[in-house]
């Protein structure tokens, strides 16, 4: 298995996420990775759900800048985000490394809020067979 970030590298990591934390934005499912000369970044930012996609997106493409920033000295770096809102209960249930299943109730699995997409497995799919 491959280890995680030097202690060093790891410490640089949290002192950059610490700076956003400050203005209210929470992380979760950080997690690091050295294979090779290669290192892998991934996190969970957790935002207002009030914010517009726009302002998400700005955020996460700076914070990611900032860590390759903070980590300039490395030649190969990979930083992956994903964009959560704070409020969302389901935010807090994928940060584990596979996303645990919610059990299904008597009439099957919850239904997704209005505007967003079902949870139940797709039942058809477009494309060439």
């Amino acid at each position: 298995m491959d280890p995680t970030l030097p202690p060093d590298e790891q410490d640089t990591l949290d002192a950059v996420l610490a700076t956003y934390a400050e203005q209210g934005v929470a992380f979760h499912a950080v997690r690091s990775r050295l294979s090779g000369h290669r290192r892998f970044i991934s996190l969970h930012g957790l935002v207002p759900g009030a914010w517009s996609v726009s302002r998400g997106h700005d955020l996460v493409e700076q914070l990611e800048a900032d860590i390759r920033a903070a980590l300039a000295d490395l030649d190969a770096l990979s930083v992956f985000t994903h964009l959560e809102p704070l409020e969302d209960p389901r935010s807090y249930g994928d940060t584990r490394l596979d996303r645990e299943r919610p059990p299904a109730g008597p009439s099957g699995p919850e239904p997704a809020p209005p505007g967003l997409p079902s949870t139940e497995p797709a039942t058809h799919r477009e494309g060439p067979r």
